[in-house]
């Protein structure tokens, strides 16, 4: 939106702009597939950590203790 923005308002015309238009479109193109398999990943986490609390629900969480410290 922004270089749509800069091309109608300030009509650049340096000889590198026409090649900005297709690099900013690959770059979303290749964060966007960077997402996508970063959020597979997260959800596939989830589904082994859900798996394991159903095997035994009495265990405790990952990362946390059983052991109480004294209360104030």
């Amino acid at each position: 939106m922004v270089l749509t923005a800069t091309e109608a308002l300030l009509h650049p015309s340096p000889p590198w702009w026409p090649s900005l238009w297709p690099t900013s479109w690959a770059t979303t193109a290749v964060l966007l597939s960077g997402w996508i398999g970063l959020r597979l990943k997260q959800k596939h986490v989830q589904q082994q950590i859900s798996r394991a609390d159903d095997a035994d629900p009495d265990a405790p969480a990952p990362g946390t203790s059983t052991a109480y410290g004294q209360a104030a």
